[in-house]
């Protein structure tokens, strides 16, 4: 079976480093009630069931847990299983781009992808360089990490500027590991961003995304939603309070993110947490997270000052949801035969329902 049911697990792979659960002033608070979230049938809502597709079912493009997702004008590409899989808005497999290997235009181990245009930037980690395709999966670059990256390395960047912002790798509990920095267009550490250390490695989401001139960071276990301006400086921009429902982080009772863990899995349906695939609009501020085994998409409307939540079913089961570019939401089920299904739908529509 390709596909798992999202539980507890899915915690962890969405969880970063750092909490901190007391809201401030400067922040806007982002109210969210889990028990009025909307139920949408994907196959018979009429928002969504002419807009669906099947992705092709071959021995090189199956789908298991998605780790990310990069939109381009013709195509998108899917990061799971450890490779980079192609299909077009039809569903159509359009091959894979490169594979695990120690050629040189192969990476070693898959640990992050972003782009600018249409480039596609692969990260690997242990090969302690960055590769550069095009869409037609060819390689027209290498970004060799320099010996000096030890020292400050990364887990995964965002293009920022002339250069990019980068989360770091945990040191280990006897050396401060600084939480962000900034990198040039090489992948050289520059600097430090913030005053933030992380306290664990468990980190495997994507906490960033952009928003006019500015870069929107969030730690998953956490309630808060950074803005890093040009001048690389941290605003709490939104605090998502989720009222009963959020976890008791504020009062530090935890002594680090394998705790919190532990303790949420004691009570599996009683928090939500796991912020992920936060998108600002001028209008809008969406993100999904999860609770009860589910995950949830909320869209807060700036001008209305509240939040309106949605859950998503289907004939067979509803694994996964991704925000993207142009307002869009694209929701995968795993059909008959584990063929994926994708539904899409637009911000606007739902939230004007």
């Amino acid at each position: 079976m390709i596909f798992r049911k999202l539980s507890l697990i899915a915690i962890c792979l969405y969880v970063c480093a750092g909490c901190n659960n007391e809201p401030e002033s400067t922040a806007i608070n982002i109210a969210v009630d889990v028990e009025k979230a909307q139920a949408i049938d994907l196959a018979k809502d009429d928002r969504t069931k002419n807009r669906a597709f099947t992705l092709e079912n071959t021995d090189n493009s199956l789908i298991g847990m998605i780790h990310d997702i990069i939109t381009f004008d013709s195509l998108f590409v899917v990061q799971t299983r450890g490779i980079l899989i192609k299909f077009d808005y039809t569903g159509k497999f359009c091959g894979n781009i490169s594979a695990k290997g120690q050629a040189g235009n192969e990476y070693i181990g898959l640990s992050a992808i972003w782009h600018r245009g249409d480039i596609l930037y692969v990260y690997d980690m242990n090969g302690k360089k960055v590769l550069l395709y095009n869409l037609d999966s060819r390689l027209i670059n290498t970004i060799k990490l320099s010996p000096e990256a030890a020292s400050n390395p990364f887990q995964m960047l965002i293009p920022f500027n002339d250069g990019y912002i980068g989360k770091m790798v945990y040191k280990g509990d006897f050396e401060v590991t600084h939480e962000l920095a900034y990198y040039d267009n090489q992948c050289a550490f520059q600097q430090i961003i913030g005053d933030a250390q992380l306290t664990s490695g468990l980190s495997l989401g994507n906490p960033f995304s952009k928003y006019d001139q500015t870069v929107l960071y969030w730690r998953q276990l956490g309630n808060f939603i950074y803005s890093i301006d040009e001048s690389l400086t941290v605003t709490e921009k939104y605090y998502v309070d989720f009222g009963k429902k959020n976890v008791p982080l504020k009062n530090n009772e935890f002594k680090d993110e394998y705790s919190i863990l532990e303790y949420l899995a004691t009570v599996p349906d009683r928090h939500a947490t796991a912020l992920s695939e936060v998108k600002e609009y001028d209008q809008y501020v969406v993100f999904c997270f999860l609770s009860n085994t589910k995950k949830y998409l909320s869209i807060y409307d700036k001008a209305a000052k509240s939040a309106k939540t949605f859950y998503f079913t289907d004939d067979s089961r509803v694994i996964d949801i991704r925000t993207v570019p142009e307002q869009q939401i694209m929701i995968f089920s795993s059909g008959e035969e584990d063929n994926a299904r994708v539904y899409t739908v637009n911000i606007t529509e739902l939230i004007n329902d």
